[in-house]
């Protein structure tokens, strides 16, 4: 696989638009269980997500699952675990490099993991994320970073972060 250099989210509720965004020249099409799925929603979503990733050989399909602390993110966790894996898992919120461990026991260690560092905690550990095995980058949540800094989501305010990073 080439360099990624750009991806293409799909809320995970929206199954008819997988092969559509497949079709794309992106380098990455993520499924998306967080943050574009209600809670209403999110059981159904992760089915289809599931689905698509047991019938599409495209290495480019992703998948963004629920944070570790959530009963939505253990969910998406334990659907994985007896699923065919995508290459590539973003997962949101993460804080420390113990997450990987919990992941990789469940899912084992041949998953390119992508944390998202979504808080000041996680900033604050990212050195440790970013160095364990199966992490394969990081991205910077600005949103939830903001919020909880009760910033604006705007470039000066989140500087800091970003250069950190």
């Amino acid at each position: 696989m080439h360099a990624i250099t750009n991806f293409l989210f799909v809320p995970g509720n929206r199954p008819e638009r997988f092969a559509k965004a497949l079709t794309s020249e992106a380098d990455l099409v993520c499924i998306d269980l967080e943050d574009s799925v209600q809670d209403s929603a999110k059981d159904s979503a992760r089915a289809e997500a599931i689905l698509a990733i047991n019938s599409h050989d495209d290495e480019r399909l992703s998948l963004r699952i629920n944070g570790l602390r959530t009963s939505a993110g253990l969910k998406d966790i334990l659907a994985l675990a007896a699923s065919k894996k995508p290459r590539y898992l973003f997962v949101p919120m993460v804080e420390s490099a113990a997450e990987r461990e919990i992941l990789c026991s469940i899912l084992g260690d041949d998953i390119c993991l992508v944390p998202l560092i979504e808080s000041v905690k996680g900033l604050r550990a990212a050195f440790c994320i970013a160095s364990v095995p199966s992490v394969a980058a990081l991205m910077f949540g600005g949103g939830d970073f903001a919020s909880q800094l009760g910033v604006n989501l705007e470039w000066e305010p989140l500087l800091y972060a970003r250069s950190e990073l």
